[in-house]
C-alpha cells in the first residue's frame, strides 16, 4: 500500500505578480506568462558524450547547466512565474547538487519578481522539501507537501489571474491516484492549472497512477505533469483541459529522442492558453536511417553516408536552434545492396575511428556516432529465396518472419518464440560478463532480442549470398542466387 494522504489546504498562498515590471513589458496589464518545466534531475549529465572533446559537465551537458538556461529563458521572456513539475533534483546526492544552483537561480528570478513554484516527484520527494526550507519563501514555493492538495493563487495588478493546484509525492512510491483526494472547488472567472508528478494511463504503477479521463473530468483548464521524460502535449478539445508532460529540459539518455526544452504559456482575459515548446537542450539523440538502394559503386557508399548525416544534422540544428551543441546518432544502413562488403566496411569504419567512437563536427555541432547497424539485405527476391530448401532459404524465411512479412506456419511460431528467448538469455549473459559490467547497458527485453536477431539474420543472408556467389556461378545454388538478384 502507498502512503496515505493528508487533508486538502485551500487558498493557502496568495501571491501578486507585478502589473508591469518595466516600460518594455509586452503583456497586457492583467496578462500573465508562465514557464513550464519538469524532470530537471540536477546531478545528472547527458550520457554517451564522454568521448567528445571537453567532457560532459564542462561543456553544458549537465542538468544544472540546463537549470541556468531555464532561468535565462524566464528572464528573457519576462515570465511572471516558473512552474516545476517534480524531480527537480536527482535522488543521488540531490541536496548538494541542487542547493547552490537553486539558491542562485531563484534569487535571480526573484530580482525580477518572478516566483518559482514546484511540486515534489518520486526522486526528490524528500530532498526538495529540505531544499525549499533553505530558500526564501518569497522566492520559492513547494506545493502539496505530504501528499495534500494545495492551492496557490497568482494575482496580476491586484486581480486573481491563475489558481495553481499542486500535489507532491509524500514518499518514493504512491500506489493511489492523487486525483482520488482532489476536491478543490472551481472558481469561475479564474483559470486553474493542475501541477502533479505521476504516471499517465499506467494502472498498477507505483508512481502515482493518473488516468487521462480522470484528469479531464477535474475542474481545471490544464495539467502540468512530471515523471515521463518525453515531451508530450495531449489535447482532447471540447473544452477539456490540455495535459502536458514537458519532458526533461536537457535530453539525458539515448531513449530521450526529439527536441527537449521548456514550454511557455499565457494567461489572458481569464483563459489559460496553449503551451508551446521552446528547445533548450544542448544535446540531441537521434536515430537515422541511410538508404543505400541503387548504389553500385563501392567507393560511393561513404560519401553518400556522410551527405545523409550532414543533411540530418542540419535538420536537427534548424529544429533545435543555436542552443544545440552535441548530437548522438544511432545510424542504420537500410535497403537492398549488391555490394554488401563495401557496406559492411563503411559500417565498421563509421562505428569506430582509431578504437574510439567516431566524433566529427557538422553544422557547428559535435556529432558522436553512438551506434551503427547494417540493416541492409542482399539484392534478392526474399519471397522466392524463401522457397529454397537451402540454408539461404531458411535464413530468408526467418527474416520474413522477423520483419512481419509472412505469417508463421505449423510450429514456426513456437520455434520463433524459443529463438527470441534464447537470444535474450544470451544477451543477458553477455551483460553479466566482467568485461562488460562497467559499460552502460540497456535492459534486454524481448523487443531488444527480436531486433538483435533480425539484424543478425540480415548479416547471415549477406554472408550466405556472398559465399554462394564466390563459390562459382556454375553451382546450382550460385545460379539460383543469380536468378534471384534483382535487375538494376
Amino acid at each position: 500500500m502507498g502512503p496515505t494522504f493528508g487533508p486538502t489546504r485551500l487558498s493557502a498562498i496568495p501571491w501578486s505578480a507585478p502589473s508591469d515590471r518595466s516600460p518594455g513589458h509586452r503583456h497586457p496589464i492583467h496578462a500573465m506568462r508562465l514557464l513550464l518545466a519538469g524532470d530537471i534531475h540536477m546531478g545528472r549529465t547527458s550520457t554517451r558524450f564522454d568521448a567528445v572533446e571537453g567532457g560532459g559537465r564542462r561543456v553544458g551537458l549537465g542538468a544544472r547547466a540546463a537549470w541556468g538556461r531555464i532561468v535565462d529563458t524566464a528572464l528573457e521572456h519576462r515570465c511572471d512565474a516558473v512552474l516545476l513539475s517534480g524531480d527537480v533534483a536527482d535522488q543521488e546526492n540531490g541536496f548538494w547538487e541542487a542547493v547552490g544552483p537553486l539558491q542562485e537561480g531563484t534569487a535571480r528570478l526573484a530580482e525580477e519578481e518572478i516566483r518559482t513554484v514546484a511540486v515534489a516527484g518520486n526522486h526528490d520527494h524528500s530532498v526538495l522539501g529540505r531544499l525549499a526550507d533553505t530558500l526564501p519563501p518569497e522566492h520559492f514555493t513547494l506545493l502539496g507537501r505530504g501528499g495534500r492538495w494545495e492551492r496557490m493563487t497568482l494575482e496580476k495588478g491586484g486581480v486573481p489571474t491563475l489558481h495553481i493546484d499542486g500535489w507532491s509525492f509524500p514518499g518514493s512510491r504512491v500506489t493511489e491516484s492523487p486525483l482520488d483526494r482532489y476536491d478543490l472547488p472551481r472558481v469561475h472567472g479564474t483559470p486553474v492549472l493542475g501541477l502533479v508528478h505521476g504516471d499517465l494511463d499506467a494502472p498498477g504503477s507505483v508512481y502515482a497512477p493518473l488516468a487521462a479521463s480522470d484528469l479531464r473530468s477535474c475542474p481545471v483548464d490544464g495539467w502540468l505533469l512530471g515523471h515521463i521524460h518525453a515531451p508530450r502535449l495531449l489535447e482532447a478539445g471540447g473544452g477539456a483541459p490540455w495535459i502536458l508532460y514537458p519532458g526533461s529540459p536537457q535530453a539525458l539518455h539515448p531513449g530521450e529522442t526529439g527536441p527537449h526544452g521548456i514550454w511557455l504559456v499565457e494567461v489572458e482575459e481569464g483563459r489559460l492558453g496553449r503551451p508551446r515548446l521552446q528547445p533548450l537542450s544542448t544535446a540531441r539523440y537521434q536515430a537515422v536511417e541511410v538508404q543505400v538502394d541503387g548504389i553500385r559503386d563501392p567507393d560511393a557508399v561513404e560519401p553518400h553516408l556522410l551527405a545523409t548525416l550532414e543533411e540530418e544534422v542540419e535538420r536537427l540544428r534548424d529544429e533545435s536552434g543555436e542552443v544545440l551543441r552535441y548530437v548522438a546518432l544511432r545510424v542504420s544502413l537500410t535497403g537492398s545492396t549488391q555490394i554488401p562488403t563495401a557496406v559492411a566496411r563503411a559500417v565498421t569504419a563509421l562505428g569506430s575511428t582509431g578504437g574510439e567512437k567516431t566524433d566529427i563536427s557538422m553544422a557547428q555541432v559535435r556529432v558522436l556516432v553512438d551506434r551503427v547497424a547494417d540493416a541492409t539485405t542482399p539484392s534478392l527476391d526474399l519471397e522466392e529465396a524463401a522457397r529454397s530448401p537451402s540454408a539461404l532459404g531458411a535464413a530468408a524465411r526467418l527474416l520474413l518472419l522477423l520483419e512481419g512479412r509472412r505469417e508463421p506456419a505449423g510450429g514456426e511460431a513456437t520455434k520463433l518464440d524459443l529463438l527470441v528467448e534464447g537470444t535474450r538469455r544470451h544477451l543477458e549473459r553477455l551483460q553479466r560478463e566482467r568485461v562488460y559490467r562497467a559499460l552502460e547497458a540497456e535492459p534486454v527485453t524481448d523487443a531488444v532480442a527480436w531486433e538483435h536477431l533480425r539484424l543478425a539474420t540480415r548479416r547471415l543472408l549477406h554472408r550466405l549470398a556472398s559465399q554462394i556467389g564466390a563459390n562459382g556461378i556454375h553451382s546450382a545454388e550460385g545460379s539460383n542466387v543469380q536468378r534471384l538478384q534483382r535487375a538494376p
